[in-house]
């Protein structure tokens, strides 16, 4: 994803970005072979900070984020969806400078139309609808000057409907995360989580969910102010 993010206030943030995707897929049960790479879809952001933790109890930030996307995630057949995800931010310093907590709220309905057509009935297949409510919290420290580690746990459910109307799975994700200044206005962030729990209302017997979500999550970014 690349994306460009303008301050409009101290308090009023504005983001426009557009993503990439390759796929890699060989001798996968039910998915094609594919090696290739598009333009993906494009997405916003207006996000909003309600109070700020240097001057109030806790930092408390709200954020709208409409996208758009040409291609499943998994198989990378041609599609359209639709999401819009709402999140509510919370955050504090227990020790200025040196330690931070924080815990994210996130609701995602989404709206997906895969380009095939039903083999049955000749017509193009109806708009599939599902949603996501997940919760995270994190603590972060510094372990050096500018660089912070910490670690991430996030629990996430998956409904079929666009207001969670049927769970189909949940799971928990744990993991570390690094940020740093590698120079002067250039901040280095990454992530890595790993599902430690879970379970998919379609494998009830199975201690992970596999079906909606990912085993493994890695996440890079590379932000340069301006």
């Amino acid at each position: 994803k690349i994306e460009f993010e303008y301050g409009i206030t101290n308090d009023l943030m504005i983001e426009v970005g557009s993503f990439l995707s390759y796929h890699r897929i060989r001798g996968v049960p039910d998915l094609d072979n594919r090696n290739n790479g598009a333009l993906d879809g494009l997405s916003a952001e207006v996000k909003y900070r309600i109070f700020d933790r240097r001057t109030a109890p806790i930092g408390l930030a709200v954020s709208v984020e409409p996208e758009w996307r040409r291609h499943s995630e998994t198989s990378g057949n041609r599609e359209d969806a639709y999401a819009i995800e709402f999140k509510l931010y919370a955050d504090k310093e227990l020790v200025p400078n040196r330690l931070f907590v924080a815990g994210n709220l996130l609701f995602e309905p989404e709206a997906i139309r895969v380009h095939e057509f039903d083999p049955v009935t000749g017509q193009r297949r109806p708009w599939e609808h599902e949603s996501t409510l997940g919760f995270s919290g994190a603590v972060v420290g510094a372990i050096a000057n500018n660089v912070f580690l910490g670690a991430e746990v996030r629990y996430l459910r998956k409904y079929e409907g666009s207001f969670l109307d049927r769970l189909e799975g949940h799971d928990v994700y744990l993991g570390p995360t690094l940020s740093a200044r590698v120079f002067g206005k250039a901040i280095l962030q990454a992530a890595y989580s790993v599902q430690i729990a879970g379970k998919a209302a379609d494998e009830p017997n199975s201690r992970l969910d596999l079906v909606s979500f990912e085993r493994r999550q890695a996440r890079l970014r590379v932000v340069y102010e301006f």
